[in-house]
């Protein structure tokens, strides 16, 4: 088997978060087995939410094979409806089960956003490293150390921003999702959006959730990693990428490629980048953003697990 490596250099494994395609085509590495955890944590989550609002699961799933064709109505391309449609519907005269059930397909279109955020995550990750593997990323080999930098590099480049992006998006969608269960509704006489809309919570607003602060959470303070994330997307927000030219450092010896890397800006012990001035791109310490996304993207799936743990415990 193939494996696409954290050092560029495809072959043989050479490292426990090496990335291979399976018989379909997608992406694996051990950081998949988190999407499988975190799978069956949320429909969980999901299926409590569900027991919660409606008392049983057997009065949830009688009311839902009535209501099901409402259940994508303004949240997928499934559904043919207008907005002025919707809202016809919703300020009619309804009975209750009916908004319960829309108030818990909006749980369950958050819920599943943060399942496709996570694989984007990891889909995206393996692209990258196949891609970074590529004995002809950088044409005419020369012995050495060098840095490439091309139009194919800074399309290979932008997908790791796209994972740190990502990376970002889930932060607050963990927001939405903790304060959504940490202020389930209790009265359904209206259709009314989300708690976590209405109040338009992201990871910034995390003092608002009961669970902030807790430790192995998505919501530490003190975390170096949680502030290393938030850095990252704000530069590649504000600035479009970590480095002024996106390129990528190789070392050749006898034509035969030994590593690629992509250097990753200083930072100091609370994971911001070292700054002086307008000048925030120093590289003394030489760290490789290929081999940090990894430890990064492990870390923050370790805390979301935490986190759908917690939240597994609130509802119960």
């Amino acid at each position: 088997m193939l494996y696409f490596n954290l050092n560029g250099v495809i072959g043989e494994k050479t490292n426990d978060q090496s990335f291979y395609k399976n018989v379909i085509g997608e992406y694996c590495s051990p950081l998949t087995d988190y999407t499988y955890q975190f799978e069956r944590s949320l429909i969980n989550l999901e299926h409590l939410i569900q027991k919660n609002v409606y008392g049983t699961m057997e009065a949830y799933w009688d009311v839902s094979r009535v209501l099901y064709p409402l259940q994508e109505i303004g949240l997928s391309s499934e559904s043919k409806f207008s907005v002025n449609d919707f809202e016809s519907l919703v300020n009619a005269k309804l009975p209750e089960s009916t908004f319960k059930y829309l108030y818990l397909n909006e749980i369950g279109y958050l819920i599943s956003n943060v399942q496709s955020v996570v694989n984007s995550i990891l889909q995206v990750l393996g692209s990258f490293f196949e891609e970074f593997n590529d004995q002809l990323l950088a044409v005419l080999p020369v012995d050495g150390y060098r840095v490439v930098s091309s139009p194919r590099i800074t399309a290979l480049i932008s997908k790791l921003n796209s994972v740190i992006i990502s990376l970002g998006s889930l932060l607050d969608y963990a927001a939405k999702l903790v304060y959504e269960v940490e202020n389930l509704r209790v009265s359904f006489s209206s259709y009314q959006k989300l708690e976590c809309y209405k109040h338009d919570i992201k990871h910034g607003k995390r003092k608002l959730l009961r669970l902030n602060e807790l430790s192995g959470s998505l919501f530490e303070s003190e975390s170096s990693s949680l502030t290393f994330l938030k850095e990252m997307r704000n530069k590649i927000i504000h600035d479009g990428f970590l480095d002024v030219n996106p390129q990528v450092y190789e070392l050749r010896e006898n034509g035969e490629l030994k590593e690629r890397f992509i250097l990753l800006p200083d930072l100091n012990s609370s994971g911001k980048f070292e700054k002086h001035g307008s000048r925030s791109n120093f590289y003394s310490h030489e760290t490789k953003l290929n081999i940090e996304i990894i430890n990064l993207v492990k870390e923050i799936f370790e805390r979301f697990g935490k986190t759908v743990e917690e939240l597994l415990k609130l509802v119960k």
